[in-house]
């Protein structure tokens, strides 16, 4: 996806992430690259990806009803050891509605370290 900008998002934790998303004509692409900045091992579920309409508060339905993987992994789960990386590519079906898509929250709720939840949300705001 090198057609437009990556945004690199600070995490918490010793997470960091990296965010692409692109709309255009009923899908709305997106790739979510998360990485362990830290020491511990990091646990990536990558199907508990969403994105949710902020204006409505609906979560877009993924256009492939596949299971989202780590590029590179066969597994559901991956843990990443420090310097690690998981990268998520998604799409969303969406009705073209410049208003209503204005802002989205994008989250993950499937990553934790030791077992505890790690916070990984994005707002994205069409300029």
């Amino acid at each position: 996806m090198d057609n437009g900008r990556w945004f690199v998002v600070p995490g918490n934790s010793e997470t960091s992430s990296r965010v692409h998303a692109s709309l255009f004509t009923g899908a709305l692409t997106l790739a979510l690259e998360v990485t362990n900045t830290g020491s511990a091992p990091l646990d990536i579920r990558p199907d508990a990806l969403r994105m949710t309409v902020d204006r409505d508060r609906t979560e877009l339905a993924r256009r492939d009803q596949e299971a989202l993987r780590c590029h590179g992994h066969a597994q559901d789960a991956v843990t990443l050891a420090a310097g690690e990386s998981c990268a998520i590519h998604a799409a969303f079906s969406v009705r073209p509605d410049a208003d209503r898509l204005a802002k989205l929250t994008l989250t993950h709720e499937g990553v934790t370290r030791d077992g505890a939840p790690v916070s990984v949300s994005v707002k994205l705001e069409k300029d």
